[in-house]
């Protein structure tokens, strides 16, 4: 009895596992394809134009797509790296020097983001697993920077409170509409 439940145990997590790429194969197919396109299409008309001007707006738009879709691979591979996780070990993590990091690690972009980080964060100490708080961090700021003005602010700041501490991340932008707020935490919620 104890290696037959065993067994269908582990059957059920294989079981589970499968169901999971799958439904993230088809998801990068879906997400990707549509980029793809227009890079495609983009390209074609930066070859057969000869206005100057048509084939600048096509080239920025190319580099827009390439980044976008550089972004989402870039996620994809991390949610998949983070997804065979099974044993999140935690240490102790420094979040402001984590979020210098990830600020610091930023491509740039065409909007000039000024970041302001509370100086309490950066001898703050969290136990944390430093892989899975990393990417949160980075999708945040990532957010942050791709919904704020062109020239907007980011703020990052911390609430100690009694046992917890929260870490915010504001920006300029026009914030999540009440009725998705509940949603943004699920896999694939754009």
């Amino acid at each position: 009895q104890p290696v037959v439940a065993s067994l269908n145990h582990l059957f059920r997590k294989v079981r589970e596992a499968m169901q999971h790429e799958r439904e993230l194969t088809a998801f990068a197919a879906h997400e990707l394809r549509t980029p793809l396109a227009g890079l495609r299409t983009q390209a074609q008309i930066a070859m057969v134009t000869g206005d100057g001007n048509v084939r600048k707006a096509a080239l920025r738009q190319i580099m827009v797509a390439v980044d976008r879709t550089t972004r989402m691979v870039r996620q994809l591979l991390a949610m998949a790296k983070l997804d065979s996780i099974h044993d999140a070990k935690q240490s102790r993590v420094n979040i402001g020097d984590l979020i210098e990091e990830v600020i610091g690690a930023m491509p740039a972009l065409d909007r000039e983001a000024t970041v302001g980080l509370d100086p309490a964060l950066k001898g703050t100490m969290v136990s944390a697993n430093r892989e899975l708080l990393l990417v949160a961090v980075r999708n945040l700021h990532e957010n942050a920077v791709r919904h704020m003005d062109e020239s907007g602010n980011i703020r990052w700041s911390m609430e100690k409170r009694a046992d917890s501490l929260a870490v915010f991340v504001e920006d300029d932008g026009p914030g999540i509409p009440k009725d998705e707020i509940a949603l943004v935490t699920s896999r694939f919620f754009r």
